[in-house]
């Protein structure tokens, strides 16, 4: 229990050090919200695709508050015959969604739905249904609008302009849900279609909420450029709600990307804007993420007017998991401030559930700040069990994010293959001579789809290391480890003459001086070089884990190749940590690969300073073995390894590291490099008595290299 809750102290300590940089790591990610509005002018896409809604389009997207009140006139007293009734209706019903009053949208928009008359068209009829459905999810039932839009979305004709709005509400519906590869295919689609008919609102508009899809999967900098392909557009333009979401955003990509400063910077950029538009509902958000950010950055006195405000806002609007969450980030406030019996109630109610229920994704940092003021306040195995929802949550929302992560990343090779072959043929049947810059492309994809096969190899993985728990299994384990490292080394193999070929292609094409009259061949020869260099690093790994490398054993003196090697330890860990390095006589020299053993030991290295703290010393010593045996360790004094971590740290594609931040292959790689050298890996370790890693590696005869005296440099 006691170990629980210094986890949960620990995160937070650590947490907080990440935030005190001007750019945080990608954990900001686990704490992204998926609560989030569709971009702005949602309701108008119907109407501006079908060209029925004539100035009121514009009208909507510059204030929707006044063109609301104009509308109100013009149902009281028509004068656009271009207006039916059903059609005044529904644009009141846009005006009043736009700006957040979910309630009156939904009694105006069944309003409209029961003035229809046959001379209305198709496209004001689909556009109302939609946007009945699309109110459904505003106010808090997306499983039940996705079901509705589900059974509505075949019956819109497949040729009719308005049916990529129907997409990218379906998109966003998916989204909403969870359905993050179903989501891409919609909105990808939609993009396309809006590209193809020059409609540059609506491709950005669906660029939007693929942004959002991306962003909170961890695509980052995919997810950045799209935001930041709106707002340059609309700084062109005088359009300030539609400016100011895109600000929105493009700052809510770098809050989940945890770059603090540049999404603080959009968001204020944002709220003016939105102010200025009458789209309470808008500013709702901008609020929710700001209150984020000053939570996350331990900004508490400036983070409580701004939750304060939301939870307000959310409250006025009738957003009840949006309220519930501002009530929990209160409670982060409060014990950030020390006030641990006051944030107890806050935390509880928002961690409640029956009414407004948080999702589960944004209840992690909740259960991490009740746990810490229980355990202040002594309530030491309610802190241990919120302590244990944190790192369950935390756990699925990893596997999670590795599935939707896979699946995405499919869906969207699958577009880009389409394309890539659309491009060739056109390219073919253009330039004659450009045949062989369309094979090239061609085996780009397929090294594409290799990459793919490795992910889904990794994914295989994992799911196969959480059903292996039993002891009766652990024969039929090492027998898929040793056929899964066979495999590692044979796709590796595959890789790198993939590679080879490309390369060669590569270099064979530079030399054609028609490829320079190719437009953009040039820069796709560069891209393919790239390529091939990364795919070369992958195989390098690949190789090293399958204990496949080609080796080099040379005879190495630990003592005068660590001195050599202090100053770049030094530099690995940074100014905040010390490196001890220590040699006892007598120590033999070791036969090993020195690239390899460079490399071992620089992973050991950064492992020790991943979980040290500031002040630490991380401590290499190097001595004498059991005969023929030299043992090479590196110890931390970290938060060490609990028996069943430990008793998984040396298998491929393991680790408790954060989604982004490393593979699981670092000591697997390790592992193999000792057992190709004739030695092997041994680690020791304990839950807050650090850990320590031993490499047995095979030493020369004493008396080859004698080594007089020993020295330690620190």
């Amino acid at each position: 229990m006691r170990f629980a809750i210094d986890l949960a102290r620990y995160s937070s300590a650590s947490a907080a050090r990440r935030l005190a940089t001007p750019r945080v790591g990608v954990i900001c990610a686990v704490f992204a919200a998926v609560i989030a509005p569709p971009p702005a002018a949602a309701w108008a896409c119907y109407g501006d695709m079908a060209n029925e809604d004539g100035p009121w389009t514009e009208r909507l997207l510059q204030d929707s508050r006044a063109a609301g009140q104009a509308l109100e006139r013009e149902i009281a007293a028509p004068s656009d015959p271009a207006l039916s009734a059903a059609h005044r209706l529904a644009l009141l019903g846009d005006a009043q969604g736009e700006r957040g009053d979910f309630v009156a949208a939904a009694r105006t928009v069944e309003a409209a739905r029961a003035a229809l008359a046959p001379s209305d068209s198709r496209a004001l009829r689909d556009r109302i249904e939609m946007h009945r459905i699309m109110l459904v999810e505003a106010r808090g039932n997306a499983p039940q609008a996705v079901a509705q839009l589900e059974k509505y979305l075949p019956t819109i004709p497949a040729d009719a302009p308005h049916r990529l709005c129907a997409l990218i509400d379906h998109g966003y519906l998916r989204f909403r849900t969870g359905e993050a590869a179903a989501a891409t295919e919609d909105l990808i689609r939609a993009y396309e279609l809006a590209n193809a008919a020059g409609r540059t609102r609506w491709r950005i508009y669906a660029g939007n909420i693929l942004g959002a899809v991306y962003s909170v999967i961890g695509l980052h900098e995919d997810a950045w450029r799209f935001g930041d392909e709106a707002v340059r557009h609309y700084r062109a333009g005088n359009r300030p709600v539609e400016l100011g979401d895109a600000y929105f955003r493009r700052g809510n990509a770098s809050l989940n990307a945890g770059d603090l400063g540049a999404a603080e910077s959009d968001f204020r950029r944002a709220e003016p804007l939105l102010s200025a538009g009458g789209t309470e509902s808008r500013l709702l958000f901008v609020h929710d993420r700001l209150c984020q950010l000053f939570v996350l950055a331990q900004r508490p006195l400036e983070a409580q007017p701004v939750c304060e405000r939301a939870r307000a806002g959310a409250r006025t609007l009738g957003v009840l998991d949006v309220e519930n969450l501002e009530v929990g980030r209160l409670g982060e406030i409060q014990v950030q401030r020390g006030q641990y019996a006051s944030a107890l109630p806050l935390l509880d109610r928002a961690l409640d559930g029956r009414v407004g229920a948080v999702s589960e994704r944004l209840r992690s940092p909740l259960y991490m700040a009740r746990a810490r003021a229980r355990a202040e306040l002594g309530d030491w195995r309610g802190a241990h069990d919120d302590a244990q929802q944190r790192v369950r949550l935390l756990e699925q929302q990893a596997r999670s994010g590795d599935a939707a992560r896979l699946a995405v990343l499919n869906s969207r090779f699958q577009t880009q293959r389409r394309q890539a072959q659309l491009e060739r043929a056109q390219v073919e049947a253009a330039y004659e001579k450009a045949r062989v810059a369309a094979a090239v492309r061609s085996r780009n994809l397929v090294i594409a789809g290799s990459f793919l096969v490795l992910l889904g190899i990794l994914a295989a993985t994992l799911a196969w290391r959480g059903r292996t728990r039993a002891d009766s299994a652990r024969k039929a384990t090492e027998a898929r480890l040793e056929s899964l490292v066979r495999l590692s080394g044979g796709v590796a193999h595959e890789f790198n003459n993939l590679m080879t070929i490309v390369q060669q292609a590569t270099g064979l094409l530079r030399r054609r001086r028609e490829i320079e009259s190719i437009p953009g061949a040039t820069d796709l020869l560069q891209d393919i070089s790239a390529a091939s260099e990364s795919g070369a690093l992958i195989t390098a790994q690949m190789l090293s884990f399958a204990q496949q490398q080609r080796v080099s054993p040379e005879p190495i003196d630990l003592q005068s190749w660590l001195a050599a090697n202090h100053p770049l330890l030094s530099h690995l860990v940074g100014e905040r940590l010390q490196v001890s390095i220590e040699v006892i006589p007598p120590c033999p020299p070791v036969i090993c690969d020195r690239r390899q053993l460079s490399a071992a030991v620089m992973n050991l290295v950064a492992n020790a300073r991943d979980v040290s703290d500031a002040g630490a010393t991380v401590r290499i010593r190097a001595s004498a073995h059991s005969p023929g045996f030299v043992q090479l360790s590196v110890s931390d004094d970290g938060v060490g390894m609990s028996a069943e971590v430990l008793a998984h740290a040396a298998e491929p594609f393991f680790s408790t590291k954060e989604v982004g931040r490393g593979a699981g292959l670092g000591l697997s790689m390790v592992d193999g490099f000792s057992r190709q050298s004739g030695g092997r890996m041994e680690i020791r370790s304990a839950p807050g008595a650090g850990t320590t890693v031993t490499l047995l590696l095979p030493a020369m005869s004493t008396a080859v290299l004698p080594i007089d005296g020993g020295q330690s440099v620190s």
